[in-house]
């Protein structure tokens, strides 16, 4: 049989009791050789809390012999906050100025680069980004999520944040939390500052020449990785499926490449040659030109009027490949004076777009004859942009976004950052340009992000020029910075990102690193010292070296440049007892209770085998077998004890830490006799168990989808025009068919038909009629796209995103759960449900996958089978008992739930039970189970154990947090709340174990 997954074999390493925050679960002890000062501190005699019965007590100075073993990160945040004390004062002051840059500022003082950094830190701390966009893109729910972990986060560290707060971007409270963070970068600010001047809060970076701190080859660098091609770029792109179907519209226009230029083939002599598309197809293919200055072989443009000519050819191909675009917004159209018509040409049959494009050929030529300085591209560009315009007015308020001749930096990345760099890098808006051999057009088709393009650059926003070069007397490189206005406003721009993205981590960790070699530390608690020595990964504890120095009323004393601090105890107690000591207090109550129980006092006899495990772990101590895990034998056995158990002496570390655990893990095994009542417990945890089987389904559902993308950046369009809504309907209805027709399963089937649709062209097949190019070109010419989508898999716990996919998943659900059985989606073919999902795509949704609740019912004809299953004796409480099972039904029992816990709790694993059983227990008791293991319900029970801890609230409280957090606070208060925070993160702020708490834990239990 095969383990759990959920949790281990094992119940020692599940049931520990977990405490946050503490490192130890034992008590310190008070060894004389124990450097333990406790000057300062109030009367460590006096009670700290005692349990509502007042069975058990823990005294101040109890709790402080735990929370010594949490000093060391308190200790390092100590140092830093003194070595980065004026700093922090700096952030102080900026926080309280509250003069933020406006949004898009490019150059900010200290005090606005502090709060932006603050201000991006809290939001990423919150959301996992700082991006705007991304953040309105979370769900409600992961929202509230983010926000309640935050929140709770907080309030463990001492600030109190609410979730109104949050939502009004009011973070006053938890600023305090910030300031050594934003401290670190001031130190790296002012360090980097010193290369420069400052003039009223700004950097001033004088004169950059090749000795200055950024020199001149570096600005010039940085400029043109940041802010060359950046401008919009006017342009008509032509995408095709590949470089065949690419061809195969040239052919259709009479066209051929060579050399970087077009030529229109020549009629043959006989016009019969070509009178089928077949036969004009061979004669495209054998033809050849003569390049020898014959007749009739000059290029386009020549024969034409120039690059006019070629932008007319340009928008004929357009329009010939984007149907689609012409019927809801015109055909693209330049020289709107010209009287040759495409339809002038339609009784030439298949050959209509050869003579055409021969027409616009011949009527350009005889314009430039006319008028040779006038070549008309101009006029022609003003009309494209004229049809540009009028497109993204056409355009639905939410998509104006939308572009199609003029295109931004940030479109064209979406459709390939390949092609944007070849419009940038490669095409010229003039088709030669000093010298270079650059054209404004392409005459063959070129392969960029995964389709091929036909491109024509028109024009380029230009970049601001930052600089220019020039040789120097020796002849090298010279960098010469433009001194217009605007180039030094420029210049200034780059140099403050340049600086900006000079302190990064690794230049403030090295600022933090060279403080760190400035600062001696003396530490002069034992425990602290030695966990700060052996287990502390920071910088400040690789070369710290042992004090053997004494002093009753100091923690530690840091040095810092001539500058001395002192870190007293008392300061160490202030701080973390209101986070910490409450927890401690209960964890101590909780083990002096433990002490009095059975599952302690039955260890009692095994004294003699804990002693022999000490004994052995010193052994393997002492030949450093322990090293890596922060304890090499060079510490010394003395210390390592003390380290490992919180004392010397074998005799506590075997009582107070090893015995502890080991009944403390015994009563958690055993956790049906903590309630008040044995078969309310069972019934209980059966409630939810049935919970989740009752309420249990799983959908996979996938489809095909088909869109539209007008402007082919990757984003679906919303179907807007109702004749194109009818074809991509009639599109699905033919893709479902074909995956009907197919011998392999529906998944398999889809990406078939998916694969034969997109790899076919929009320019019918004339050899082979029957091949998919001819089946789906009247799709694709309309500009539809078709894909598979996997919609998922989604179960009662999902969260929608989609209302269309919801009643889809709740249609099959109800469908499901009504019949009992997975069902075929053949149906499809002929009745077809269509969807439009939330990102505008029409969809036919099939399901592929579905599963009810597992059933718990086992049937035999094997009488003295079932006989083995019906009567099964089990241990509880170490009395042995017998328990009779039903089978009949699906759902589980409370009898089998009694026999899984007591055998998975015995063994960790099941063995009594029918496997179709514990398969079901497996899916829906071990996470019931795992619940009630975890930190969350194992604190409710220990304080229901206590009942109830009274806390002596008299004691002096630290003044180091809030008022948010210090108003109002109790001991008890805060034991309330951080029960709350446990049960809440345990559920992940899920509401449905909302009564979980009250059902399960009214009661304090027995042992």
């Amino acid at each position: 049989m095969s383990k759990k997954t959920i949790l281990t074999k094992r119940p020692k390493k599940f049931l520990a009791f977990i405490l946050v925050c503490l490192i130890t679960i034992i008590l310190a002890g008070c060894d004389s050789a124990n450097k333990n000062p406790t000057g300062g501190l109030s009367d460590l005699d006096a009670t700290y809390a005692t349990s509502k019965d007042g069975n058990y007590t823990v005294t101040v100075g109890d709790v402080y012999g735990k929370l010594r073993y949490n000093a060391v990160d308190y200790l390092e945040d100590a140092v830093y906050k003194f070595i980065y004390e004026s700093e922090v004062k700096t952030v102080e002051a900026a926080i309280k100025d509250g003069k933020r840059a406006d949004k898009d500022a490019t150059k900010l003082t200290l005090n606005q680069q502090i709060l932006k950094r603050l201000d991006e830190t809290i939001l990423t701390d919150i959301y996992g980004t700082a991006d705007e966009d991304e953040i309105a893109e979370l769900t409600d729910k992961e929202k509230m999520i983010a926000i309640s972990t935050y929140i709770d986060e907080k309030y463990q560290e001492g600030y109190v944040i609410t979730r109104n707060q949050i939502e009004s971007n009011t973070f006053d409270s938890v600023y305090p939390s910030y300031y050594l963070e934003l401290a670190k970068y001031v130190a790296a600010y002012n360090k980097l500052s010193t290369e420069f001047s400052v003039e009223n809060g700004y950097i001033n970076f004088g004169e950059i020449t090749d000795e200055s701190y950024f020199d001149k080859k570096e600005v010039a660098a940085w400029y043109d990785a940041n802010h060359t091609n950046k401008g919009d770029v006017t342009a008509l792109l032509i995408r095709f499926v590949n470089s065949n179907e690419a061809n195969e519209v040239l052919k259709k226009f009479g066209l051929i490449s060579s050399g970087a230029k077009w030529y229109h083939i020549q009629n043959p002599e006989n016009e019969e040659t070509w009178n089928t598309p077949v036969k004009y197809e061979e004669y495209y293919d054998k033809y050849k030109l003569d390049l020898t200055g014959g007749s009739g072989n000059e290029p386009v443009e020549v024969v034409g009027n120039g690059n006019a000519t070629i932008l007319r050819i340009y928008a004929a191909i357009y329009n010939y490949v984007y149907t689609y675009r012409g019927e809801l917004y015109g055909d693209l159209e330049v020289d709107t004076t010209s009287t040759i018509k495409l339809e002038d040409f339609a009784d030439k049959g298949h050959l209509n777009y050869y003579y055409y494009i021969q027409a616009i050929i011949a009527e350009d030529n005889a314009t430039k004859k006319a008028n040779p300085e006038n070549t008309k591209y101009t006029e022609y560009v003003d009309q494209l942009l004229a049809y540009d315009k009028k497109v993204k007015d056409a355009h639905s308020e939410e998509d104006k976004k939308v572009e199609t001749i003029v295109m931004s930096r940030e479109r064209m990345d979406k459709y390939s950052t390949s092609l944007t760099s070849y419009l940038y890098n490669n095409l010229q808006t003039k088709a030669e340009e000093e010298g270079k051999s650059f054209n404004q057009y392409l005459t063959t088709s070129k392969s960029l992000g995964g389709y091929n393009y036909l491109l024509f650059k028109i024009d380029q926003v230009e970049d601001e020029e930052l600089y220019t070069e020039d040789k120097d007397e020796d002849g090298e490189k010279e960098i010469i910075f433009n001194t217009s206005e605007e180039a030094k406003a420029l210049l200034e721009e780059v140099l403050y990102e340049m600086f900006d993205d000079e302190i990064d981590s690794t230049y403030i960790n090295d600022i933090f690193n060279e403080r760190i070699e400035e600062v001696e530390l003396k530490i002069y608690d034992s425990v602290v010292e030695n966990q700060f020595m052996y287990t502390s990964s920071s910088k400040l504890a690789e070369s710290y070296e042992k004090n053997k120095k004494k002093n009753n009323d100091l923690l530690a004393v840091v040095t810092y440049q001539d500058n001395e601090h002192e870190i007293s105890v008392k300061d160490l107690y202030s701080y973390l007892e209101p986070l910490n000591g409450p927890q401690v207090a209960s964890n101590l109550l909780f083990q002096q209770y433990i002490k009095t129980t059975s599952y302690y006092k039955e260890l009692e006899d095994k004294y003699d085998e804990y002693e022999e495990t000490v004994k052995l772990m010193l052994y393997y101590f002492s030949n450093d077998y322990y090293a890596s895990s922060g304890y090499p034998a060079e510490i010394g056995k003395y210390d390592f004890m003390l380290l490992y158990f919180g004392t010397s002496d074998i005799e506590s570390a075997i009582k107070d830490y090893l015995m502890v655990s080991d009944a403390t893990n015994a009563f958690y095994a055993d956790f049906a006799t903590h309630a008040a009542d044995e078969q309310a417990f069972y019934t209980n945890i059966k409630e939810y168990a049935l919970k989740t089987y009752n309420e249990y389904y799983s959908l996979t559902l996938s489809g095909l989808s088909v869109y539209v993308d007008m402007d082919e950046d990757g984003e679906p369009d919303k179907i807007e025009d109702a004749e194109l809504l009818l074809q991509a309907k009639s599109l699905l209805k033919d893709a479902y068919t074909a995956v009907c027709k197919s011998q392999n399963n529906y998944q398999t089937a889809m990406k078939d038909v998916v694969n034969d649709y997109n790899s076919s062209s929009r320019i019918p097949n004339n050899d082979n009629p029957v091949v998919p190019e001819n089946r789906w070109a009247q799709y694709r010419k309309l500009g539809l796209y078709l894909e598979v989508t996997s919609f998922g898999s989604f179960t009662s716990t999902t969260e929608y995103t989609d209302e269309a996919i919801e009643n889809i998943v709740k249609t099959y659900k109800d469908v499901l759960i009504d019949e009992k059985l997975g069902f075929t989606s053949e149906y499809l073919c002929n009745d077809s449900e269509f969807i439009t999902t939330e990102d505008n795509k029409l969809s036919v949704v099939l399901f592929t996958a579905g599963s009810l609740p597992v059933s718990a019912k086992y049937e035999t004809e094997d009488e003295d089978t079932m006989a083995l299953y019906k009567e099964i004796y089990i241990i509880v409480n170490d009395k042995q008992e017998k328990v009779t099972l039903d089978y009949s039904s699906d759902e589980i029992t409370t009898e089998q739930i009694k026999v899984y816990v007591a055998e998975y709790m015995l063994f960790g694993d099941v063995y009594s039970l029918p496997s179709t059983t514990i398969s079901a227990l497996d899916a829906y008791l071990l996470p019931v189970i795992s619940k009630y293991t975890g930190a969350a319900s194992q604190f409710v029970i220990s304080n229901n154990i206590l009942n109830g801890i009274t806390f002596n609230n008299s004691l002096p409280l630290s003044d180091k947090f809030g008022t948010e957090f210090s108003q109002g606070y109790t001991r008890e208060g805060f034991i309330k709340e951080y029960t709350r925070i446990l049960r809440d993160s345990e559920d992940n702020y899920d509401p449905q174990y909302a009564n979980w708490w009250e059902k399960m834990y009214t009661q304090g239990g027995s042992n």
